[in-house]
């Protein structure tokens, strides 16, 4: 099994770049593992038809997660999203989508109700208080998920046909 995140974009990346922290995102669906069979092609296939506009990602408060690192949890700092009829019925129809390839989500907590939309907020960047327009996806592997491993980019999945 690997493990994959799929993001929205907030600060443009490209495809197979790496971070050891990925810079400013919105995570769409929290890591979930997919059998090693499984291309990206087949997953940006199985992502790729659940919209055709783009996402206003408006910002609404701030919150500490706990993450967890090769030494251990660590406060994230977030900045909360507004939860936009659209944003919620992207990420209910990825989720979804993600179900015929079989993924078995790290923290399931984290789909469909659970879901909190958010920004994570990385080293020295500030996010934008008017908010961003998301016009791609990008989904991500790591070897393992935690804070500390290298991040890819794996594919970028515009949203938006306009």
């Amino acid at each position: 099994m690997k493990p994959y995140l799929i993001a929205n974009e907030v600060t443009p990346v490209q495809t197979g770049e790496q971070y050891e922290m990925l810079p400013l995102h919105s995570t769409l669906v929290h890591w979930f593992w997919l059998d090693q069979e499984i291309t990206t092609g087949e997953i940006s296939d199985c992502v790729g038809d659940n919209y055709t506009r783009s996402i206003r990602l408006t910002p609404n408060g701030q919150e500490t997660f706990t993450a967890t690192t090769n030494e251990g949890e660590i406060p994230v700092t977030v900045t909360t999203l507004e939860r936009r009829h659209e944003l919620i019925d992207l990420h209910e129809r990825v989720v979804s989508s993600l179900v015929s390839l079989d993924a078995v989500h790290e923290k399931p907590q984290y789909t469909h109700e659970g879901f909190r939309p958010h920004i994570t907020h990385q080293q020295g960047e500030t996010v934008n208080p008017k908010g961003y327009v998301s016009k791609n996806l990008y989904i991500a592997t790591a070897d393992r998920p935690e804070y500390g491993n290298l991040r890819t980019i794996v594919a970028k999945i515009a949203i938006s046909r306009s």
